[in-house]
């Protein structure tokens, strides 16, 4: 015989809307979960700003209630397409903020650009220089696991058992309340219902074999799935197929700025201690050659060019102003 008995809801002042049911365990909907990487394919997609109608599913269960009247005048609520927009928007918003905090947790090196996915976890906590407030509920040091517990940790989960006499926990459901007081804002709980479905669909990702696999572009800072996660540590940036090319540009010309102005440091420390020798006759000469003593380089005194002479004689001027 089927139970058919249901679940019992939160003790609550507030009316509570009745709990939404989600997919059940290894079922997903048909909107942007395809592919052999499922639970990922729909994270990249909500990353990159498309909901995949998965917010419309979660409103499509929710009955219709009543409005409660309050001293004769009824409480006036947000048009559906309204709701749907602030569901839609907090649930990617929060989807970013789940995505960047768990990558981040597993960043390296010495501007943080290396990305090591075995190192990531639900513990991380971004510093204070890089954390923003982007909504009403978490601080912006919040963590995955305190977001995750915030908002699907008080979730109803029931045991069930099979014909065959396996058990197992269903699914949470995800709700929401509305609150009947004249003063309430309901488009804070709709916001706060569009942060809970991104945390149920993350934490999805994060239970499967392919939460290590997302990865974001250091150059573009677009995300985009690794082909097979990094089993090392990263010693380089990590950067998108598109834009592998021109981060290698960057890099190059990255290293030609940092080369160039370490000559010019190395000019700028012998300015004004040129002496008049046989050797060197010329300051120029002598100033290229100490740049080369000091930087294994081969310049000729026509590297000292006119141009140069004003850089190096500022660094220089800096340089004893720092000593004084």
């Amino acid at each position: 015989m089927a139970n058919s008995a249901k679940p019992r809801r939160r003790n609550s002042t507030s009316e509570v809307v009745p709990w939404i049911p989600v997919a059940r365990t290894g079922l997903f909907p048909s909107q942007g979960h395809d592919g052999p990487r499922p639970q990922l394919s729909f994270v990249l997609k909500v990353l990159a700003g498309d909901d995949c109608g998965v917010t419309q599913m979660h409103l499509g269960f929710r009955p219709v209630w009543r409005v409660q009247e309050q001293a004769g005048d009824a409480r006036a609520l947000f048009a559906v397409s309204q709701c749907e927009v602030l569901v839609r928007n907090s649930m990617i918003a929060m989807m970013r903020r789940l995505a960047d905090l768990w990558i981040d947790s597993g960043k390296s090196g010495p501007n943080r650009e290396c990305d090591n996915p075995s190192d990531r976890n639900t513990l991380y906590s971004p510093p204070e220089s890089a954390a923003v407030d982007i909504d009403r509920w978490f601080t912006a040091e919040a963590r995955i696991a305190d977001i995750f517990y915030r908002l699907l940790g008080n979730e109803a989960q029931w045991p069930r058992i099979h014909l065959d006499g396996t058990q197992s926990l269903k699914e949470p459901m995800v709700g929401f309340t509305i609150d009947s007081s004249p003063i309430f804002d309901p488009s804070g709980e709709w916001e706060r219902f569009g942060a809970k479905i991104a945390m149920y669909w993350f934490a999805r990702l994060l239970d499967s074999p392919y939460s290590r696999h997302l990865a974001r572009c250091e150059f573009c800072r677009e995300y985009f799935a690794y082909d097979r996660a990094p089993r090392t540590k990263r010693k380089n940036p990590v950067y998108c197929p598109r834009c592998k090319g021109r981060a290698a540009v960057g890099r190059v010309q990255d290293s030609r700025r940092k080369e160039s102005e370490a000559h010019l440091d190395a000019a700028a420390a012998v300015w004004g201690k040129w002496k008049y020798s046989r050797a060197y006759p010329n300051e120029r000469a002598w100033i290229a050659q100490q740049v080369n003593t000091v930087c294994g380089t081969d310049f000729k005194q026509n590297w000292v060019s006119k141009k140069k002479v004003i850089e190096i004689q500022q660094r220089a001027e800096a340089l004893r102003n720092a000593k004084s």
